[in-house]
Parts: C-alpha cells; sequence; structure tokens
C-alpha cells in the first residue's frame, strides 16, 4: 500500500523531461481548465525552458510557479505565448505583464506569492555582503564551525554582492555555498544560504577540522564559492582567526566576530562601485560544473556539481598529479601529427588525461551521460592551467570538447563571467608580415572577416593595438581579433602575439592602463597560427586567458599549439557566424566548429574556448 506521504513524494519527483510535463500538464489543466494549448520543456544546463501557447497571463504565470513545486527545478525560463481571446500575443522580451515577473520566476526557490501591491512593480538591484563567522579560533587539533553569510549591512570596506534586478515579492533565494581551504578538510553541515526580501537569511554552515600538526604562525585561508544553480557567481577569501598560543584555549567557547572577506586582485572594493560576485539568476547554468583548486601542496582539489532530472548530484576529491610535466609530455608532439595518424593518437592521449582525472568524477560523468546523453553542457573553472582536461576521451566515446559544448574559466584570478557577449563593433588586426614571415590564409581571414561579418580592419601596429585595449577606441568594441603570428614564454617572459612593427607580450596588457574588457566586456580571438617554442606546449592560452579574464574581458578563444594557418581561418569562420547571430550559445559554436576539421586536421582539436558556456551575444 502507498502512503499520502509517498504519493506526495511521487507527485514532486521527475526523473525524465517527459515525466516531467506529464505532471506538469495535468496540475495546470486542473487549476486552468481550458487556458492550456500546448506546452513543451527543454531541459538547458540547469534551466527548465517552457514554451507553448497559453490563453492567459494568469495561466502563463501559473505554470512557472508550479514548476518550482517540483523536485530539483533550480531555474525555470518562462517561453510561452499568450494567446487568449480577449489578450493580446505575448512577446518574450516585451510583454509587459512578465517583465514585472520575469526575473522572480526564473530564479531558484522563488515564489511569486507575494507579487508587488502598491509599489511601481520595477525590478530593483539587491545588493549584499559577504560574511565569515568561526565560533572558536582555530588551534591544532580542533574542529571550527564556519557560517557563511550575506549580510544586507556593508562594514563599508568589502566587496559586495549583486543578486540582480530582484522584482517586488521576490520572497527568497537560495544561494548554494562550496569551501575549499589548501590547509584543512571542510565538510558541509549545510551549503545552502537562504536570502529573503526582507533582508534576513539563513547562512551556510561548514566544520573545519584542524590538523594536529597545524602552527599559528602558518596561518588559514579559505575561500567560497558561491553558485546560483550550477553557474557559479564569484568567490570570496577570508583569513581564519587563529588561537595566539595553547594557553588560551580557556577562550575557545567565544564567538568570533563577523570577518569581511580579503581583498584580492580579482575583487572590487565597494567603493569602486564593481561588485565581484554577481549572481545573474536570469542566466542558466551548464548541466555539468567542475571547479577545480590547486591547494598549497600542489594537490589538485576537484569539486563538481551537476544537473540532472528532479535532482542536483554533487561531488569532490582530491588528486596529486604535475600538471605541467603532464601536459608537456603529452601535447609536445600535437602540432607535429598527421592527417593519417592524428585521430588515433590523439584518443590515446585523451584516455591517459581521462586516466589522470579524479575516479569520483569518472564514475560520476559516466552516470551523467548515461541520464542526459553526450550533448550537455559542461563548465571547467580552473585553476591549473595546464592540463586540457577538455581532450579527455571517457569509456566508448570521442574527446570531451567535440561530445559536448565545453568551456573553462580561471577559477580564482578572474572577474564574474558573462551570461552575455556584447554587441558592437568587430576590430581585426591581421599583419601582413614581410617575406617568409607572411600567412597568405591569415591575410584571406581577415578580408572574410571584414567582408563577411562588417568588421574594422585596425592597422595591424603594437601602439594601436594596446590603444584599443585601453579603451580608446570610439565605439564599444564586441570582438577583438587577432590572425598572426604568436609565441609561447621561452623562460624570458616573451610570450606574446607579433605585429608588424613589434610584439605585444603578456606584461602590456597585465597593467592598470588596460580598461576595454572592465568598459565593454570584449571578447578576445587569438588565432595565433604559430605558437611558438614547444618547451610551453600551451602556447597562447598560458597566461593570455588568466591576464584577460581578470581585465574583465568576457573571454578569449585560442589554440593551445602551433596550428596550420589555413585550418585556423576555417575554425573562425565556423564559430564566430553562429556565435555573433546569436544561434548558438558560445560552447556549442565552438564546438560545431572542432567538429567541422575534426577528422582532417590535428589543428581543430587545438581550439579551447575561456568563457562562460551558456554565454550567447546580446
Amino acid at each position: 500500500m502507498t502512503s499520502c506521504g509517498d504519493h506526495g513524494k511521487a507527485e514532486h519527483s521527475w526523473s525524465s523531461v517527459s515525466e516531467l510535463l506529464e505532471k506538469l500538464t495535468r496540475r495546470v489543466r486542473r487549476e486552468h481548465p481550458h487556458e492550456i494549448t500546448t506546452l513543451a520543456l527543454e531541459l538547458e544546463g540547469d534551466t527548465i525552458v517552457v514554451t507553448g501557447i497559453v490563453g492567459s497571463e494568469r495561466a502563463r504565470s501559473a505554470v512557472g510557479l508550479e514548476l518550482f513545486g517540483f523536485d530539483g527545478v533550480m531555474k525555470v525560463r518562462n517561453r510561452l505565448e499568450v494567446a487568449g481571446f480577449f489578450e493580446p500575443a505575448s512577446d518574450e522580451e516585451e510583454d509587459a505583464y512578465f517583465a514585472e515577473k520575469k526575473v522572480a520566476s526564473d530564479f531558484l526557490g522563488t515564489n511569486l506569492s507575494a507579487t508587488s501591491e502598491g509599489g511601481d512593480g520595477l525590478p530593483s538591484e539587491v545588493i549584499r555582503y559577504p560574511r565569515l563567522k568561526q565560533d572558536v579560533p582555530a588551534a591544532a587539533g580542533i574542529s571550527v564551525r564556519l557560517e557563511i553569510n550575506l549580510a544586507e549591512i556593508s562594514t563599508g570596506s568589502e566587496p559586495f554582492v549583486s543578486l540582480g534586478a530582484m522584482a517586488p515579492g521576490w520572497n527568497e533565494l537560495a544561494i548554494e555555498v562550496q569551501v575549499s581551504s589548501p590547509w584543512l578538510p571542510i565538510t558541509p553541515t549545510n551549503p545552502q544560504i537562504i536570502l529573503r526580501e526582507d533582508g534576513s537569511s539563513i547562512p551556510a554552515v561548514f566544520h573545519a577540522e584542524v590538523p594536529l600538526d597545524f602552527k599559528a604562525a602558518e596561518g588559514i585561508a579559505v575561500t567560497a564559492y558561491f553558485l546560483h544553480g550550477t553557474r557559479i557567481c564569484g568567490h570570496a577569501d577570508w583569513p581564519l582567526e587563529i588561537e595566539a598560543d595553547s594557553e588560551e584555549a580557556e577562550t575557545r567557547t567565544t564567538p568570533s566576530p563577523e570577518i569581511p572577506p580579503t581583498p584580492t586582485r580579482a575583487s572590487a572594493p565597494a567603493t569602486e562601485g564593481q561588485p565581484r560576485i554577481t549572481i545573474a539568476p536570469e542566466a542558466a547554468g551548464p548541466s555539468l560544473m567542475v571547479m577545480i583548486g590547486r591547494e598549497a601542496t600542489g594537490n589538485l582539489n576537484w569539486m563538481w556539481t551537476a544537473a540532472l532530472p528532479g535532482e542536483t548530484s554533487t561531488g569532490s576529491q582530491v588528486i596529486t598529479v604535475d600538471g605541467a610535466a603532464f601536459a608537456s609530455s603529452l601535447l609536445s608532439a600535437c602540432p607535429t601529427l598527421s592527417a593519417s595518424t592524428f585521430r588515433r593518437r590523439m584518443k590515446g592521449i585523451g584516455e591517459q588525461i581521462w586516466g589522470a582525472a579524479p575516479a569520483n568524477f569518472r564514475a560520476a560523468y559516466l552516470s551523467y551521460r548515461e541520464r542526459l546523453g553526450t550533448d550537455f553542457p559542461i563548465q571547467f573553472l580552473s585553476d591549473d592551467p595546464f592540463i586540457p582536461w577538455e581532450l579527455m576521451v571517457a569509456d566508448d566515446s570521442d574527446h570531451l570538447f567535440l561530445d559536448h559544448p565545453v568551456s573553462r574559466w580561471p577559477l580564482s584570478k578572474s572577474s564574474a563571467m558573462a551570461q552575455r557577449l556584447p554587441r558592437g563593433t568587430i576590430l581585426s588586426f591581421v599583419p601582413n608580415y614581410p617575406g617568409n614571415g607572411s600567412l597568405p590564409a591569415a591575410i584571406e581571414e581577415g578580408e572574410w572577416i571584414v567582408r563577411e561579418r562588417a568588421a574594422l580592419a585596425v592597422e595591424p601596429k603594437r601602439d594601436r593595438f594596446l590603444d584599443v585595449l585601453d579603451g580608446n577606441h570610439s565605439a564599444p568594441v564586441a570582438v577583438i581579433h587577432f590572425a598572426g603570428h604568436g609565441r609561447a614564454d621561452s623562460g624570458k617572459r616573451d610570450a606574446g602575439i607579433r605585429f608588424e612593427d613589434d610584439w605585444v607580450t603578456l606584461d602590456d596588457v597585465t597593467g592598470s592602463s588596460v580598461k576595454l574588457g572592465r568598459s565593454c566586456r570584449t571578447f578576445v580571438v587569438l588565432n595565433a597560427c604559430e605558437a611558438g617554442s614547444q618547451s610551453a606546449v600551451l602556447g597562447m592560452n598560458w597566461g593570455w586567458p588568466d591576464a584577460l579574464t581578470a581585465l574583465e574581458f568576457a573571454g578569449v578563444l585560442a589554440p593551445l599549439w602551433k596550428v596550420e594557418d589555413s585550418t585556423a581561418g576555417e575554425i573562425l569562420k565556423h564559430f564566430l557566424p553562429a556565435l555573433h547571430d546569436r544561434t548558438e550559445t558560445l560552447g556549442r559554436s565552438l564546438r560545431d566548429a572542432r567538429r567541422s576539421h575534426a577528422n582532417s586536421s590535428v589543428s581543430a582539436l587545438a581550439y579551447i574556448a575561456h568563457g562562460d558556456v551558456m554565454a550567447i551575444c546580446g
């Protein structure tokens, strides 16, 4: 016999999109008879996208509310059209009714029962401030309780968190928190912060176990990563309070005050007006998010979260691997592989990378693939710039970034990911080198991007390029395109791209004078057809993305190794139109571009995207 409680659980659970659609349709047709014409659902990363036709705005809103009542529904994107007899047809972006409620109905755990009455009904930005509170000072061999919260009141010195434009009556918002430290293990008691419109909140709670051999002089720091659904929104760093000596043990029960986070280069104090953490609830997250942090020992701490039908799956594991040596030994021969041999040999490399990934992750990924197929989007956020995990080949599959839309982003040394890539001008820098240095296919690529994508050809000189990076172009810049020679670092801080008159190195683009990313969130394409020294196999992907994303550029596309001039141009011709015309996300645009030449040239497998895998233009 089935109990009432079991029946209630079954009504809220779902294991496939078709099952969710069946249960949703039954509910809303019961509450809104004759108003539901068609309904369709799609799982897009961590977001349920609902489309179809309903007879009223009330029915449209009710569908979104009902979806949040099902287990594991993190976000809802309501694309229903209203076609009632007395109702105008609804437009997704201009619908005035839903504009008031759109943000809230997309939110995790949001309740629209308390809608705005008596106010202007307009969304407004909600700001909170990261806090950490520990119950006792850290000392060898003890457990420290950590509370992490997002407070309504500022201390005046810490960076702030933007929750985005919240509609009045948004009620509650749940933010997942993952905490790590290179010095000590941390386990969650309650990994979720619940924020309420009235300013109250429930903190996330963790316990840190201080090792017996800990010495106070060493200090301890922790990092909290904030997630909405599976999309990482930013991080905050804190030093823990340390017990000065063992004689102070009697004071351990005295609670420590709340501690504002420690500013880092990637953070911005509130006085500068730039949030370090941007929740962006309207942005869809990937199906699988993988964070790879580097511990003080050099080990890699993997943490992952997956959005599955009816549930969320998480896991973690620490592995020991020398990323630089591992990548160098595997990838040094890639640029020279012939068309007849590269696919088999690259598969062998991918299988070795798969074997280096944590065993727990491998098992989890295979289970996700069984439930979601081989097309779900994956976001890597990594402090290890060396190993291209995107190249891994799991059992009976192709390279991860051929099966899936995949992108990466620096975990700790970057700004917040851009959910939307900017509109604006494409600026193209294509040097015409003299003599044997000429790259005919790059010249043709430059002509194509001007002719077909309305790009502006800019004088390919060092100072002109740096002038653009410094924000001295008269119009918004959507994309910077470079096609020419590049080189990896040879140990002399000389990694760079070559213009007609001189090189631009990493040291030229890491200073405070570079303002374009901050003002435009520009995307950068470094189609460096000769990535240079094989002593640093990662070519243009080592250093440049970290430098540019820390300066708030929206993303970077660059090859891992030296690529063929002709293939480089063909990859761009597949990638840029799909992305720029808003037909595909960043991850899908590059995945499809790779696929177009994956069996003809090893160069197609060299390209890595840095950015939000779910990002779209405009």
